[in-house]
């Protein structure tokens, strides 16, 4: 662990040095723990360390590096997992979309320009909960061309409080993602919590798949799993994981 948290001088620094790489977190079926796909997240090579993106990724927010950012993970995404996500139409991959990128042009360009307009169906654009887009943005999510070649949008963070179930549900979704702090709310002898009962039952009247992050624990899956949560990631299945440790944990689970 970095002793200093990074200064937003430190972290601009190091995207100039080339220093960040992407982790990809596996996605299983809460059924039979079959993983379906991952997550591409963000780490810093910082000192001979890996810094966790929580710790580095709020000086990305907001900032003009965002977009930069944004459009590297793509092209990262393409050379990583460009031939694994073509390799078959059951696999997902997702990121996370800043949201004041959408509705501001060049999310289609970059996906254009990475060589993934061919797997867009297998991509996830995740937009968290607690930046949820504006005007804008949301009519972006209708009507952006990745959106009309079939790519799939997530909020991330559900559950944090920031927005509301009127808000989701009026957001053009495909996919919810249960923050990980409602479950770890989540007791062995108790019912769920009440926003992630209500987000359960949006979701099912919806027909909207949900993912639960953060799971750890058994009793965890199995209160999911009763509630009708499809997906889960979480460390009871795997950490984010190096590039080839990930597509060899796909093909164990397979």
């Amino acid at each position: 662990m970095i002793a200093e948290l990074p200064t937003s001088d430190d972290v601009a620094a190091a995207w100039h040095r080339g220093e960040f790489c992407l982790h990809y977190q596996p996605i299983v079926s809460l059924v039979n723990r079959r993983c379906v796909g991952g997550e591409a997240l963000v780490r810093w090579q910082r000192g001979g360390e890996l810094v966790p993106a929580n710790e580095f990724i709020h000086h990305f927010e907001g900032t003009p590096l965002s977009g930069p950012l944004t459009y590297w993970v793509i092209e990262r995404i393409a050379i990583d997992l460009g031939d694994w996500l073509r390799a078959g139409t059951d696999r997902l991959l997702s990121f996370n979309v800043p949201a004041e990128i959408l509705g501001r042009g060049g999310l289609d360009l970059a996906g254009e320009k990475a060589g993934l307009t061919d797997v867009v169906d297998r991509l996830v654009v995740e937009i968290t909960e607690r930046s949820l887009p504006d005007q804008l943005g949301v009519d972006a999510l209708n009507s952006f061309r990745l959106r009309a070649h079939r790519s799939k949008v997530a909020i991330d963070d559900a559950g944090l409080g920031h927005g509301n179930l009127v808000v989701l549900a009026r957001l053009p979704l495909d996919i919810i993602k249960l923050d990980a702090s409602v479950i770890d709310r989540i007791v062995p002898d108790g019912p769920l919590p009440e926003i992630a009962a209500q987000i359960a039952s949006l979701a099912r009247e919806g027909g909207t798949p949900i993912v639960a992050e953060g799971i750890e624990q058994e009793y965890q899956l199995m209160k999911l799993r009763e509630a009708g949560v499809q997906y889960g990631q979480g460390w009871l299945f795997a950490k984010a994981l190096p590039l080839e440790e990930f597509l060899g944990y796909f093909a164990r689970q397979q």
